[in-house]
């Protein structure tokens, strides 16, 4: 992919008055994949179909705290990918470490900005580690020693295939040594490339060579979580 050009192939002022407006409205993480990551990451997995339909964060991240009863708690999240920072954001209010990897300077300027505002978080969004260049760029800059668990949500298909085989073994490398979890969701299945905001195709082809010699978790569509355990 072109990383000059992200900004202009990725507008996320868009997301105000396009479909993601909704999700601001409501300051609420996306049903489809990040409220279902959010609960892959602290363990819980098998009650999504039951989860209500909340209109806001606190609602969300109040369900699962005080009704679901999370069985993991994650040393940190390093999401790959991290768009408008639903992810984070609710993650900091959790009071979990989470870093970000997102190359559009439009969303970590503009977008992110605005939906820690909604959650009073302006402040704090100031310190979060976002790391604005692709991953392959980023990998040097994250604090290993913080991450148990690495998340890619809508985000696999955006990354050259030739850049995350690179990167691959640096994440595989390091949550073999926490037995952490790999995270991977989309709202669609299977994802095909179109030659501008999805550079590869993620299918079960993909998601067979993750797997292979890790435990399955969760494997639903495009919702995959993997542990790293030797």
């Amino acid at each position: 992919m072109d990383y000059e050009r992200i900004d202009e192939l990725y507008p996320y002022d868009a997301y105000v008055n396009g479909k993601e407006g909704v999700y601001w409205r409501d300051k609420m993480l996306r049903p489809g994949d990040e409220l279902p990551v959010l609960f892959y990451i602290f363990g819980v997995l098998g009650v999504l179909k039951k989860v209500p339909k909340f209109d806001g964060y606190m609602k969300q991240l109040r369900y699962l705290k005080e009704e679901v009863k999370p069985s993991r708690k994650p040393m940190g999240v390093l999401d790959v990918g991290a768009g408008r920072g639903g992810l984070i954001t609710a993650l900091y209010l959790l009071d979990v470490y989470a870093e970000g990897v997102e190359p559009s300077f439009a969303a970590v300027n503009s977008v992110m900005p605005r939906t820690a505002a909604c959650m009073g978080l302006s402040l704090e969004f100031a310190m979060m580690p976002i790391h604005n260049r692709k991953l392959e760029d980023s990998l040097h800059c994250i604090r290993w020693d913080k991450i148990d668990t690495v998340v890619f949500c809508e985000s696999l298909e955006h990354i050259e295939e030739e850049e995350f085989n690179k990167c691959y073994p640096k994440i595989e490398e390091e949550l073999y040594k926490k037995e952490g979890l790999l995270i991977l969701a989309n709202n669609h299945w299977p994802i095909g490339a179109d030659g501008r905001q999805h550079v590869r195709t993620i299918d079960d082809g993909v998601y067979d060579e993750l797997s292979e010699g890790k435990e399955v978790l969760l494997r639903k569509d495009s919702h995959l979580v993997l542990k790293f355990k030797r």
